[in-house]
């Protein structure tokens, strides 16, 4: 599975939050993470998917997964763009804590965050 690239197309609505967990834990699971550290990135999606939410210009969500040969890295980019102002809400500032704590490299950019879990 090394180098393969997995993409998923969905709004940017809370209603497809439990299919891009269940995607994203299936990947992690295929990859040999325990079961911790495929709660972690079903955390780490959830945590990301608040942050598009809050992003009130963004309608769609293509979320890529790159396998790594040590690393499942994660890409969610926004149709729209991620406002400063929207970095500085509450709820927003407690996932970015939560995500900085869970994933290994973190990247934020004005349409796109980046998730980096290394394989243990």
């Amino acid at each position: 599975m090394n180098n393969d690239t997995l993409k998923l197309i969905v709004p940017n609505k809370k209603d497809y939050l439990s299919i891009i967990r269940l995607t994203a834990s299936a990947i992690a699971s295929k990859l040999g993470f325990n079961i911790e550290e495929v709660e972690d990135v079903k955390v780490l999606m959830g945590e990301a998917n608040i942050i598009t939410l809050c992003s009130d210009n963004t309608n769609q969500l293509e979320i890529e997964f790159n396998i790594k040969e040590k690393a499942l890295e994660i890409l969610i980019e926004l149709d729209g763009e991620i406002n400063k102002e929207i970095l500085d809400k509450k709820e927003v500032v407690m996932s970015k804590m939560i995500i900085e704590s869970l994933a290994d490299e973190v990247e934020y950019s004005k349409s796109s965050i980046r998730l980096t879990k290394l394989i243990n």
